[in-house]
This record gives C-alpha cells, sequence and structure tokens, in this order.
C-alpha cells in the first residue's frame, strides 16, 4: 500500500515541497494508466487528500500545490479514464462546483453525464 504511505504525508503544515512532490507521485501512478493501480486508488479513496489540500490551500488560490492538483484532474478529463472520472465526479463533485475559475470540474462533469448517458442508451 506504497500509494496510501505516500499520500498520507499530505498534511496542511508539510513543507511544499514534499507536498508537490506527493502530487508528482500520484499523477505519475495516474498517468500510468494502469487499472490495478486506478482501480487500488478508487477502492482506498487515495485522491481524498489531494482534495483536501486543495481546498485547504484556498479554493481561489491558483498557487504551485493547487496546480498540480489540477493537472491530475485534467489528465484524466483529457485522456478519459473512465474509472477515475467516474470517481472524481461522484466522489468530490459537488465539492468542485463552487470552483468557478476554470473550467475543468464543469468538464470532468460534462464527461461524466456523457458516460451515464452512454450507458442509459446501451
Amino acid at each position: 500500500n506504497m500509494i496510501g504511505k505516500v499520500v498520507a504525508l499530505l498534511q496542511p503544515h508539510t513543507p511544499i515541497h514534499l507536498q508537490c512532490a506527493v502530487v508528482r507521485f500520484v499523477k505519475a501512478v495516474v498517468v500510468s494508466r494502469d487499472d490495478y493501480y486506478n482501480q487500488h486508488i478508487v477502492k482506498q479513496n487515495h485522491l481524498q487528500p489531494l482534495v483536501d489540500l486543495f481546498f485547504a490551500n484556498g479554493k481561489d488560490k491558483y498557487n504551485l500545490v493547487n496546480s498540480a492538483i489540477i493537472s491530475i484532474f485534467d489528465y484524466i478529463k483529457k485522456e478519459n479514464v473512465k474509472g477515475l472520472l467516474l470517481y472524481v465526479v461522484e466522489a468530490f463533485g459537488t465539492q468542485f462546483e463552487c470552483i468557478g475559475y476554470l473550467d475543468t470540474f464543469k468538464d470532468l462533469r460534462r464527461k461524466y453525464e456523457q458516460h451515464k448517458h452512454r450507458a442509459a442508451n446501451q
């Protein structure tokens, strides 16, 4: 459970360089597109600490840590990583509705609705 141990380092009092390193590690795991790791992330709710850190940093701030976190969600959206996309919107969608300064979370919601619509039509 290495991902869980690394993600556990994400605390508001953790130095910024360590926070960024953890976020880069999580992004590397997501970019690998390994279904086993993606399922593990979903099952163990490993993105929750990133979302918590995002809001602890200030949801209206555009800083280094928040930019790194947003890049993970941007990758999930652009590459259409279905399992993670469904997980992110279902688990954190309501929290991200208040983010108005970028379209990443609105676009994630839109892709989620498209997946749901396709599944309903099959």
